[in-house]
Order: C-alpha cells, then structure tokens, then sequence
C-alpha cells in the first residue's frame, strides 16, 4: 500500500467494524483504534490512553511530505474522525474546511445492484465514492482552480446532475426507486433530474455521509486510493471495477431516456 493513501486512512476510513482486525491492508498495524479515533502507535511513546473526546473534530490534519501529522506540531494522537450528515456540511459555519483535499462517501443503503464485496465497510456505512477538488492543474497553462472541498461537498449534497458526476450516478442507480428520470433542461444542452433533484438531495440526507483529508495535491492521492480500495461508484482511473461497464450502461441510458423526451424549462 502506497505511504500516501496509508497516511491518509485515519482521516477517510472510519473506525471498523468490531470484528474487524486492525491489522488488515486496509488498516495498517501503526494504526489503532481506540477512545473514539484512530491513534498513531507511535504518537504515546511511553503507551498511556489518552482520553476520549465527545466532540466532532475539523479534521484540520493533512498529508505532508507524504507524512501523516497533525498541524500542531505536537506528539498528539490524530483526531477523531467522524463522518457527516447533509444538515451538518450545509450549516454555517461549515464544518467542511475552504482547501483542496479529497473526500470520501459513505451510504448506509447503497443504491440498488452496487456490488459491496471488498468494499470498506464502518458501523456508519460502506465507501462507495471518492472525489477531490481541485481537480489536477492543466499542462496548458491555463490557471489552477481555486475550488475547495467545501463548495464541492455542499454541491454534491444541493447541485444538480449537470454539475456533479456522484449525483448522476446516485440518480442512474436510483431513477426507479425513487422516481426520478434524468431530463433536458433550459437550452436542452444540460441534463439534470429536474424536480427530480430535490428528491435526490433528500435521499442523500437520509443515506450519504461524508468526511475527507485535506492535501495540496488531492489528483495524486485520488489516484492511489482509486488504485488500493474497491469503490465501485467511482469511473474515472477505475478500470478495473467489475461493476463499471453496468454503472456506465446506467448512466448513458438515463442520457439516451432523457435526450429522447421534450425539453423542460429551467
């Protein structure tokens, strides 16, 4: 397992399970759970607890020098981390942190036909999704994006289809469950669910959770995480998923559906 994406799991793996081994390849041995969060073996040299916290942390640590530390630069185990709600991202202050970083979804019913074998699985639910913003700088000189986790998380939790690739999916899989169906809109040029997407935000309130690591340079860890975990949801990098042909399918013949009925107004 790359140093970057075991650096990172503290922050984007949730506590396991309890029958779930700490020492699995998902969760590396100088890991340890306990109290409530995810402690560096290393961090208490001398082996004391430490005391639990019953607060919900801002996960503020990130990834440095391929490094996993917290940024007082203390001996201090990591925080805690938590998985959040639609409510808690869209309140403000958000708890979402105005930098770039990566960010992981978890559901506790996943959409119908998703294949969850090997899948990262908490008493919270199962990873099914990572995303990042910003997204890796062009080679053209064009400017970097100033985008943030946090504009990216609260538009996946309110946006709509034509802006997000994780609520085209969730729509894809979800359309004859709860009765939605992907449409043209305005010019006819976007593609979104349309009254649809409220139903869909509502969903996510009920079954999506969120949390992430903030990085400088979130495309390089994206793509280690794409290539060390099962994530089913996600396309891009992601060839080897199983389930990527069928999710494919899904999602073009909600385009196919869409294209073939009239447009609707903004």
């Amino acid at each position: 397992m790359p140093a970057a994406v075991r650096d990172a799991l503290p922050s984007l793996l949730p506590h396991p399970l309890p029958n779930r081994a700490s020492g699995d390849a998902e969760f590396p041995a100088q890991f340890a759970w306990g109290h409530g969060a995810w402690h560096r073996a290393d961090a208490n040299p001398n082996g004391r607890d430490h005391a639990p916290t019953d607060r919900k942390p801002r996960l503020t640590d990130c990834l440095r020098g391929g490094t996993f530390r917290p940024r007082r630069q203390q001996q201090t185990p990591a925080e805690p981390v938590t998985v959040w709600t639609r409510g808690e991202v869209l309140t403000r202050p958000s708890p979402v942190p105005a930098e770039p970083g990566v960010y992981a979804w978890y559901f506790d019913e996943p959409p119908p036909g998703v294949p969850l074998q090997g899948c990262h699985t908490t008493s919270d639910g199962v990873l099914l999704y990572v995303g990042i913003s910003p997204k890796a700088p062009s080679q053209n000189g064009v400017r970097p994006s100033r985008q943030s986790i946090r504009n990216r998380i609260r538009y996946h939790y309110r946006g709509n289809a034509a802006g997000s690739t994780l609520r085209l999916t969730l729509g894809s899989l979800l359309a004859d469950e709860i009765g939605i169906a992907l449409r043209r809109v305005g010019s006819g040029r976007r593609l979104t669910f349309a009254d649809g997407e409220a139903t869909l935000s509502e969903w996510m309130g009920r079954h999506a959770r969120v949390c992430w690591v903030t990085t400088p340079t979130p495309w390089l860890l994206e793509t280690q995480l794409i290539e060390s975990l099962i994530l089913p949801l996600n396309l891009d990098q992601n060839a080897r998923s199983p389930f990527r042909q069928d999710l494919s399918f899904r999602r073009a013949e909600q385009r196919a559906r869409a294209r073939a009925l009239p447009v609707l107004p903004r």
